[in-house]
């Protein structure tokens, strides 16, 4: 997924007064629940840059996603939602 696409879906609002971290997660997460999102998230550096965050922020939004099992993160790759398996 291009980082621009990523834009595009997740708008974190300073203005709301929520942590921005958890404005992406609950976007990412309701992205990929109605299937818009598709394997490879983008890297927290391109995701950063494309929604003018900190990386660190992004982390955080993928941690929580990884809890809720949303996606699987290994080092020095992209996160991805995992594999359903046959239906």
């Amino acid at each position: 997924m291009e980082p621009v696409e990523l834009a595009a879906l997740v708008r974190p609002d300073r203005g709301l007064g929520g942590p921005l971290a958890i404005q992406i997660y609950r976007g990412l997460l309701d992205a990929i629940r109605a299937g818009e999102l598709a394997g490879s998230l983008p890297s927290s550096r391109a995701a950063a840059a494309a929604l003018a965050v900190s990386r660190n922020t992004v982390l955080s939004a993928y941690k929580l996603l990884r809890a809720e099992g949303a996606v699987t993160i290994r080092a020095m790759v992209a996160p991805a939602r995992p594999s359903l398996g046959p239906a």
